[in-house]
């Protein structure tokens, strides 16, 4: 239970500055679980730099709601959010969400990171390369982890987000 409450404490205090009377939108609560899987992830000592690269790829579906995140603190690396046209600099990314995209320039992206510490997040149930999928789950987000994926990209997730996932595949 307490796991669940700081994990809630963390998405408020994520959107605190949307927050409103009523629900809040999907892509809002999508940029917040972004950070938290950001600061719920052991990043291996090669991806500690200045800037916390949080690079998205596909449609921009978050608007104005990812524009929150930009500054905020990751241990003692700011985020940066970062638009992906291709898979030039990829590698710089530690966190990269994949939306509806072009497959091409996805499959290039994909292969580029393949193996890198790099964690890839969607919320497209028809991609099979991520490491957590965000998904409708009733009237809530959920989300799923693919650990397979994880060992893969030599990444470990805490305890915590693995107790709050909806499933955790081998």
């Amino acid at each position: 239970m307490k796991q669940i409450l700081t994990f809630i404490i963390l998405i408020i205090s994520v959107c605190s500055s949307t927050l409103k009377a009523d629900a809040l939108p999907e892509y809002t609560i999508k940029a917040a679980y972004l950070y938290n899987f950001a600061l719920l992830t052991d990043w291996p000592e090669n991806k500690k730099s200045v800037n916390f690269n949080l690079c998205l790829h596909g449609k921009d579906s978050f608007g104005s709601a990812i524009d929150a995140l930009e500054g905020k603190m990751i241990g003692n690396q700011i985020i940066k959010i970062q638009t992906l046209k291709d898979a030039e600099n990829v590698k710089k990314c530690h966190i990269v969400f994949l939306g509806e995209a072009d497959h091409h320039k996805e499959k290039q992206i994909l292969e580029e990171i393949a193996g890198s510490p790099v964690l890839i997040v969607t919320d497209d149930a028809k991609k099979a390369d991520y490491h957590i999928l965000i998904v409708q789950d009733s009237e809530k987000l959920a989300f799923t982890i693919n650990m397979k994926a994880l060992k893969e990209s030599n990444l470990s997730l805490s305890s915590r987000l693995l107790n709050l996932a909806k499933q955790v595949t081998p």
